[in-house]
């Protein structure tokens, strides 16, 4: 499906940087600090013990971690708008704990230590402010998927605020802050059990490319 969907925007690029010279292709790399907010299981049918589930109260807390994004995109797609297709990665590691009441038992403290690998492609449209300066704000919102590695994809949106500063006539350096809602998912070992509806932020410094 991916690889579908980025086959098709690779397409639309090369058909909207052909209609019109001022439409300008773009790649853009980053890495910066990303931040998963808390988040809480529940859906539970079985305990730890084999005993069905009276009442859940668990918590997910990630440690804070270094993301990795990539985004191919075309500029001017009309006045200062653009689009770019991204894709972010990042690695934390994710404690569980709480209390799960069974019909038989009451289980505090349960802790689950592990890491919990994260990818978000996004679709994202950007308005860069009309300015008469070298730095070039710009703001954006992004529609797209999130896919852990012990989660279902679901749908994802996001929110960006950044700046960048040309270098010369084809490469830029910049900055963006980036929100991320990620939707209720279900986790995939057979529980059915889901996360609860979270948010994620990112700070990331990048060096881009205009063709």
């Amino acid at each position: 499906m991916k690889k579908l969907f980025l086959t098709i925007f690779l397409a639309l690029i090369a058909s909207l940087a052909s209609a019109e010279d001022k439409r300008v292709p773009y790649i853009e790399g980053s890495i910066g600090y990303f931040n998963a907010e808390n988040n809480h299981p529940g859906n539970f049918h079985y305990g730890p013990d084999g005993n069905p589930v009276v009442s859940v109260s668990l918590t997910n807390t990630y440690n804070s971690a270094a993301n990795y994004n990539f985004e191919v995109g075309v500029k001017n797609i009309f006045n200062n708008f653009r689009i770019g297709l991204s894709e972010t990665f990042m690695r934390t590691k994710a404690t569980t704990s709480g209390v799960i009441v069974t019909t038989v038992n009451t289980l505090p403290e349960v802790q689950d230590k592990g890491h919990s690998n994260t990818n978000f492609v996004m679709l994202n449209t950007y308005y860069d402010l009309p300015v008469n300066f070298d730095l070039k704000p710009y703001l954006g919102f992004g529609l797209g998927v999130s896919k852990n590695n012990k989660t279902s994809a679901e749908f994802a949106y996001s929110f960006t605020a950044g700046a960048n500063y040309p270098l010369n006539e084809n490469v830029y350096v910049g900055g963006k802050a980036t929100y991320y809602q990620l939707n209720q998912s279900t986790v995939e070992d057979g529980s059915n059990n889901t996360i609860s509806r979270s948010g994620a932020y990112a700070l990331n410094a990048l060096i881009g490319y205009q063709f």
